[in-house]
């Protein structure tokens, strides 16, 4: 053997019965570098030789699926019974050996160099863990931490193996075992609970109480919905009568077509509890809670009953619901009574038991379908078993540990594969052997009898156990909810307590802080997978940020997800910014010929159509691997003079307005005469331009509001929040319309000033008057603001006729007017229209929170009317938020928060075509059946606080310098107007989205940070000015009750770019504190 050194001095030889054979050793690490194949076809195949002589013939090796991780089972009980399985290469048999189940080391047991055995603790909650193996560690810590003048890869002359990396193997979920039923011949019995519960003295007996989560999965064919399915039974032991075994139950909770039910054999077969009225739903495929409990026994009643047989007073309560009346029932479990699980069967005596054939449902009678065979299909556990009536927490299995009589929770040690059935009596009690447990109360399978298979075990998530949720798309919705929301995670169980949790972040985060919701709020969740529900956002109410959670009936854990609810308003296009493609598209004659617009865009012109022989046709292609269909225009058509005839006007006709119109290709459908009568080949070719200037002609329309405001005396406020786009010209914001001759009612416009200027004015115009113009106070003279922000603009008109224009809440001007809303016109927001009725002077920008009164609101109302979108209760008529789910396609129809009868519409077509005889779009109107116009946006609103979730340097570090840095803001609802304050000193902000913002830092005023870290934490203060959300500055005052500001604090210290800046300290030499040259 070679020198390892390389000098050859200390070169070894081996002895003649020495030999080279391969192994792993702990001082190298382990691998995971290779698939695991699960489902292989076999390698070994033959065929027929020379001579008929059967031959071996080597084929490759085939594998068709392989595991996704490195471990033999990706799913082991909750209970830690059960080790995982690791499977790699290069594991050392030492006393080194270890794993890791997350971040705890555990113990590691060798099975070969290419599988050891992670042991796996109990887990209180279910949960995915990653396991990870190493061969080498320190024992007696646990960890892998190199020791003081250690060599990685070395021996130790203390013992100690070298320090190699933990391998990670792969997630394993620890999910809870439980009972598999095949609703055929399985079941199980328990023995000993009939001497705990039952009582032979009916003087003295006290009741009882049994329970269990069950999931029915009943069968598909018909009348398999009517079978009746024990959940659990009392019935004493088998009897066997000319060879036929013979069972009596005395109660059971029975599952009978989406159905609890509770039956008794003891007197008339089910004792007249079949009735609807004694039963609680419970859908299938669901888990649910089924628990009785009865009372001590009562007189046999006057009216004669069951003469002298005790009755007795029990409650049946599923999933937390009980019914209004008690049951009576006939008997009770007795001393030598069995607790059946999941079915009724004699094992000892063979067969099934006799029943009178009797339907427990209702309908199941009804439709002649009784059924006989008593056992459950599903799951069952957490069967429960205790002395007298006991309310019990169905949610808590730990809860009833150390009271109940009787307690199987069936945790397996090794998995469905086992030979030893068996489940424990309680979470204290198991056999280390894998034999039964001798305890009197415990239960067994069933594993002897004709044709009786045990049940099997099986891995569920449950609602006993705590859901965890790590994701949620979207992360980012409208404050008003109806969003479905989809989260994953795990552990999320399929029962009527499926819910998601929505709470507000606790406190302020740090650096910033975040909405707080007044008290947490549920929503009914979907069940997909154990991995995957679904759940509609509530109407929340506030934008900022709230914690999301998965819960089970057990509950919730983990930190949950957060989300944004983000204000949303109602984005106008004024007939402006379009957007222009092409699409080509040929066909043979006497075919049919799509032509198809990109999504959003519709036909507006067709600048080539050629039937007959054109030049550049179409190619189609087939993909040989995906055989996916794809066809290429060159997009340079030409027509052949030789057999030619243009049919623009023709196709256009067809497709105009549309985003995909379909036609034969015929010379009657065109309407030309054949081209080249003789030529058989001859086919049309379009190129057709598609643009979405459709969609910029946007406004919406309330023609219920305009009927409210004109009822009663006349009197109304029409408020909104505008903010004002870039286009120029007049644009009409809203506007009261009706019938010629006066067309607009009372319009809200905007005028910009136009050209390089970014200023201009609000008016309020009416036919009756004309204008009237917002004053500056100066007269003559407009009041001026300037684009790229939120204004408050209002107008309210009293009865008499005295109206006033308000502008954030305060009176900018007064007129008097006879124009009124007419009742049988419309609320239009966005345009007006012209004589002809038709709509024009687009809006371009934002609208939101539009409101409507029939009054006219007090000066101090409309003070107030800026603050956190709460309008006035008192008379209002309309409330349009424009928090509706949709986006960039929106439903047309618009929720009226005031009167959810009277919704707006967005304006929709299904072509761009207008109607000039009923000034509409085709496919206009909430049943319409067309595309909405306008669209919805995320927006900063000054009218709610701003939420900071993150703040960070410019640089993306924890720390500002001492002389002049920058903040990089997240959060939710930064309003274009927002203001920052870092230190108390104003700072300089730039939005760029309601979710992201910057703030300029400026320089610190002492080199003295007063703190030996050299770190000093300035106050950061950010918030909208009109809700005062920090409680100074802002018109609104506090905030409501539950909503937080934006606060934090900045860390700021030197750093390298004070120094390179050439700064050491910065003196102002302004007295004072800061200044301290000490």
């Amino acid at each position: 053997a070679a020198d390892a050194v390389g000098s050859g001095a200390f070169a070894a030889t081996a002895s003649a019965a020495a030999s080279y054979a391969p192994t792993a050793v702990p001082y190298l690490t382990a691998s995971f570098n290779r698939k695991k194949p699960y489902d292989c076809a076999p390698s070994k195949r033959s065929h027929i030789g020379p001579g008929g002589v059967t031959e071996p013939l080597t084929l490759p090796r085939k594998c068709d699926s392989y595991l996704t991780s490195y471990l033999a089972d990706v799913v082991v009980p909750v209970g830690g019974l059960k080790d995982a399985d690791v499977l790699g290469f290069g594991f050392a048999e030492s006393q080194w050996l270890g794993c890791k189940v997350g971040d705890t080391a555990t113990s590691g047991v060798f099975v070969s160099m290419e599988r050891i055995q992670c042991a796996v603790a109990a887990g209180a909650v279910t949960d995915t863990v990653t396991i990870s193996a190493i061969n080498a560690v320190d024992t007696t810590t646990g960890a892998n931490t190199t020791l003081a003048g250690d060599t990685p890869g070395s021996c130790y002359s203390d013992g100690v193996m070298p320090p190699t990396a933990y391998c990670e193997a792969g997630d394993v979920t620890l999910l809870e075992s439980v009972l598999k039923f095949d609703g055929a011949t399985s079941y199980a019995i328990s023995p000993g609970a009939g001497s705990k519960a039952g009582n032979s003295d009916v003087n003295s007996y006290t009741g009882f109480t049994f329970g269990a989560w069950f999931m029915p999965t009943p069968g598909t064919a018909a009348g398999d919905e009517c079978q009746r399915a024990p959940v659990l039974c009392f019935a004493p032991s088998c009897t066997a009568d000319g060879g036929a075994a013979n069972i009596a139950t005395q109660v059971c909770i029975e599952y009978t077509n989406g159905r609890v039910y509770v039956s008794s054999d003891a007197v008339g077969g089910a004792y007249n509890l079949s009735s609807d009225a004694a039963s609680v739903a419970a859908a299938p495929h669901q888990w649910h809670y089924a628990e009785l409990r009865a009372r001590s026994a009562i007189a046999p009643p006057e009216d004669g009953g069951l003469g002298s047989i005790p009755e007795y007073f029990a409650t049946l309560t599923v999933d937390g619901v009980s019914l209004e009346k008690d049951i009576l029932i006939p008997a009770r479990p007795v001393s030598d009574s069995l607790l059946y699980i999941g079915g009724l069967g004699c094992p000892t005596s063979g067969g099934t038991p006799a029943t009178n054939g009797t339907a427990m449902a209702p309908a199941c009678a009804a439709a002649g379908r009784p059924d006989a065979s008593r056992y459950f299909k599903g799951f069952i556990d957490e069967v429960r078993l205790f002395k007298g009536p006991v309310a019990v927490d169905w949610s808590r299995p730990e809860a009833t540990v150390n009271t109940a009589l009787a307690y199987y929770r069936f945790n397996p040690d090794s998995g469905p594969s086992q030979t030893d059935y068996y489940f424990k009596s309680n979470s204290t009690t198991m056999a280390s052997s894998g034999a039964l447990p001798t305890t009197s109360s415990a239960a067994e399978f069933v594993v002897t009898g004709t044709g009786v298979i045990p049940p099997a075990y099986d891995y569920k998530a449950v609602p006993w156990a705590a859901a965890l949720a790590t994701g949620a798309e979207p992360l980012d919705v409208p404050i008003d909810g109806g969003v479905k929301l989809t989260m994953t995670g795990r552990s999320f169980a399929a029962s009527p307590a499926l819910k998601c949790v929505f709470l507000g972040l606790a406190g302020p985060a740090t650096p910033g802080g975040a909405v707080v919701a007044a008290a947490p709020v549920t929503a009914a969740a979907t069940f997909v997978s154990d991995t995957e529900a679904t759940c509609v956002v509530p109407a929340l109410g506030f934008a900022g940020a709230v914690t999301v959670h998965v819960a089970n009936a057990y509950g919730y854990a983990g930190p949950g997800v957060t989300i944004r609810l983000r204000e949303q308003a109602l984005r106008l296009q004024g007939g402006t910014g379009t957007s222009t493609q092409t699409t080509s598209a040929d066909s043979d004659v006497d075919k049919a010929i799509t032509v198809t617009c990109p999504v959003g865009t519709r036909v507006v012109t067709v600048p080539f159509a050629n039937f007959g022989t054109p030049t550049g046709r179409c190619v189609t292609a087939t993909d040989s691997c995906t055989q996916e269909i794809t066809k290429t225009c060159p997009g340079s058509f030409a027509s052949n003079p030789a057999c030619t005839a243009d049919v623009k006007a023709a196709v256009l006709s067809k497709c105009e307005g549309l985003n995909s119109c379909t036609f034969n290709v015929t010379s009657a459908v065109l309407g030309v005469a054949d081209p080249c009568a003789g030529t058989a080949a001859k086919w049309l070719m379009v190129t057709a331009t598609c643009d979405n200037s459709w969609r910029t002609q946007d406004y919406v329309m309330a023609p219920l509001a305009s009927s409210a405001a004109a009822a009663g005396t006349g009197a109304y406020t029409l408020s909104m929040w505008v903010y004002p786009g870039t286009k120029d010209g007049l644009q009409a914001v809203a506007a009261f319309t009706g019938a010629a001759p006066n067309r607009n009612r009372a319009i809200i416009q905007w005028s910009p000033d136009g050209g390089a200027s970014n200023a201009g004015a609000f008016y309020y115009y009416d036919d009756s008057i004309k204008d009237v113009m917002m004053s500056s106070g100066v007269v003559g003279v407009a009041k001026k603001v300037t684009r790229g922000r939120w204004y408050h603009v209002a107008v309210a008109v009293s009865g008499a006729g005295k109206g006033s224009l308000y502008l954030d809440g305060a009176e900018v001007a007064s007129f008097s007017t006879t124009s009124r809303p007419d009742p049988a016109g419309s609320l239009v927001l966005g345009i007006d229209l012209d004589a002809a009725g038709k709509p024009s002077e687009y809006f371009e920008g934002w609208l939101d929170e539009v409101a409507v009164h029939t009054r006219a609101l007090t000066a101090a109302e409309m003070a107030g009317a800026v603050c956190y979108a709460k309008p006035s209760a008192a008379g209002l008529a309309a409330h349009y938020r424009f928090n509706d789910p949709g986006g960039e396609f929106p439903p047309v129809s618009v929720k009226n928060f005031a009167n959810a009868s009277a919704p707006a519409e967005l304006v929709a077509s299904t072509s761009s075509v207008w109607n000039a005889t009923t000034n509409t779009w085709a496919g206009q109107g909430l049943t319409g059946g067309g595309v909405a116009h306008p669209s919805y946006e995320f927006s900063g609103s000054p009218w709610f606080p701003a939420t900071v979730l993150t703040a960070k340097s410019s640089d993306g570090t924890a720390y500002v310098p001492l002389g002049s840095g920058s903040l990089v803001l997240g959060g939710v609802n930064l309003a274009s107007t927002l203001t920052a304050a870092v230190g108390g000193v104003s700072s300089t902000v730039s939005v760029t989205s309601d979710i992201a913002a910057s703030v300029a830092v400026g320089a610190v005023g002492s080199c003295n940070s007063g703190a030996a870290s050299g770190i000093t934490n300035e106050l950061l203060s950010v918030t909208n000015p009109n809700t005062n959300a920090l409680g100074g500055g802002g018109v609104c005052g506090a905030p409501p009750a539950g909503w937080g500001g934006a606060t934090g604090a900045v860390p700021r210290k030197v750093l390298a770019s004070d120094l390179m800046r050439g700064l050491v300290c910065h003196y102002t030499f302004a007295g004072g504190a800061l200044n301290d040259l000490s």
